[in-house]
């Protein structure tokens, strides 16, 4: 079968003029003289060897074989079209940049094995992670400046999608030396003597906490509060009292003479999960990163 090496630029020049049957709006379509555009389909019908067009100074028509030739040409170039698109989408996938905004308790327990699993494959991503409070991660969704967030939200918020992916309960922190760290779980009004250390006014879980805390009697049982849950542990390791507090957020690791012990009667939780900015699309390496992230 004989090869013909066809010139994209040919191509598109035929297309144009078969769109418009004319050389004169085809040739402004695609900025370039009229002299030039039927040079170009003059070299393209001599590759050939068949007329395209039949052409009078009045019309510019299809010959059969240019009606038959103009199906395949558009087949042609949708398909190159698609084929660029996903060339650029394998190129974000191994150069490109993700942003995560999350709380940091969801690093440890929802991001560290993704991640590993994201750089094995495409070791030249760059991975930007935000982390801060519940309304920092929202903000950062909502203006465009993270791909995803992970949180909770303590109440709905316009324009914004939260999709779930597990519950997360509340937890006392003791010191292993208190009475009550044997326990297998405590009820929250066997705290109504302790002193409480737990997260400021401005947190999302202290909006999650506070009804419970007021129906349950124990907010006069506050001794302590932090701006960070994070620093809730070496304030019950130093024996300020007993810490309450969500479990993703305690690493026993970290601090080996503090017991993490679930609450119960009631049994309270935040739900912990995906957030997304209403109408957005993901780039293909953050659908990845989701995916890995949903993945049990």
């Amino acid at each position: 079968m004989k090869r013909i090496n066809f010139d994209l630029q040919q191509l598109i020049a035929f297309v144009a003029i078969a769109e418009r049957s004319s050389f004169k709006l085809a040739a402004e379509a695609i900025n370039l003289s009229t002299p030039a555009l039927s040079r170009r389909i003059e070299k393209l019908e001599s590759k050939l060897g068949v007329r395209l067009f039949n052409r009078t100074t009045r019309e510019v028509k299809l010959t059969p074989v240019g009606r038959s030739f103009l199906d395949r040409v558009l087949v042609t170039l949708e398909q190159l079209e698609e084929t660029a698109l996903n060339i650029g989408d394998i190129a974000e996938l191994y150069i490109g940049q993700i942003t995560i905004a999350c709380i940091p308790s969801t690093i440890d327990s929802l991001l560290i094995k993704p991640i590993e699993h994201l750089i094995k494959h495409y070791p030249k991503i760059k991975i930007k992670i935000l982390d801060g409070s519940e309304s920092s991660v929202i903000e950062n969704v909502k203006n465009g400046k993270a791909d995803f967030g992970l949180g909770f939200l303590s109440s709905p918020i316009p324009g914004i999608i939260f999709e779930k992916i597990q519950d997360d309960i509340f937890i006392a922190l003791m010191r292993k030396t208190d009475p009550l760290a044997t326990n297998q779980k405590i009820e929250w009004k066997q705290l109504s003597k302790h002193r409480l250390i737990t997260i400021g006014q401005e947190s999302g879980n202290r909006q999650i906490l506070n009804s419970e805390l007021f129906n349950l009697g124990l907010s006069s049982s506050i001794a302590i509060e932090a701006n960070r849950v994070s620093s809730l542990p070496n304030l019950v390791s130093a024996g300020f009292g007993t810490g309450i507090a969500p479990l993703l957020s305690f690493n026993q690791e970290n601090h080996p003479d503090v017991r993490a012990i679930p609450l119960t009667k009631p049994t309270l939780s935040r739900e912990i999960g995906v957030i997304k900015a209403h109408g957005g699309k993901l780039s293909p390496i953050a659908e990845i990163l989701l995916g890995q992230i949903k993945t049990p």
